[in-house]
């Protein structure tokens, strides 16, 4: 590591997000890239537990599996972008879907960006990072 990545500070430094995600593994994943790229991460299991901490939380970007428990993650970022007080957070969908069609119907429900699993570690942060600057 270089004396400049050393001293540069963190992609998301002190950005709140929510991670909702169902697959434990995938949630400690996201989590663990986020939390280290500066972060403030809370992670829920479903739709209804997100909606539930949207408005103490106050995150800046909602990390959402499409496909989840009960309430479908698109169905949350439908919810989010029609609510004044939520609409501007960027909404990343992440899913095992493929297809230009899934793709179509996200960006459709308000999601910035929709990225396919198995997530590539190396770019998710700054693809994260360069919504929310692009939000700004």
């Amino acid at each position: 590591m270089s004396k400049h990545e050393k001293t540069k500070s963190p992609a998301l430094d002190g950005v709140a997000v929510l991670v909702v995600e169902d697959h434990l593994p995938s949630a400690r994943m996201l989590s663990a890239l986020l939390t280290a790229a500066g972060a403030d991460v809370k992670r829920v299991e479903d739709a209804e537990s997100a909606a539930a901490v949207l408005d103490a939380f106050r995150p800046s970007v909602v990390v959402v599996d499409v496909v989840l428990p009960g309430t479908s993650g698109l169905a949350l970022v439908e919810t989010i972008k029609a609510d004044v007080r939520t609409r501007n957070i960027v909404c990343i969908a992440v899913t095992v879907l493929n297809g230009p069609e899934s793709e179509r119907v996200a960006l459709a429900a308000g999601c910035a960006a929709y990225v396919r699993k198995p997530i590539d570690t190396d770019t998710f942060v700054a693809l994260v990072a360069r919504h929310l600057r692009s939000k700004s």
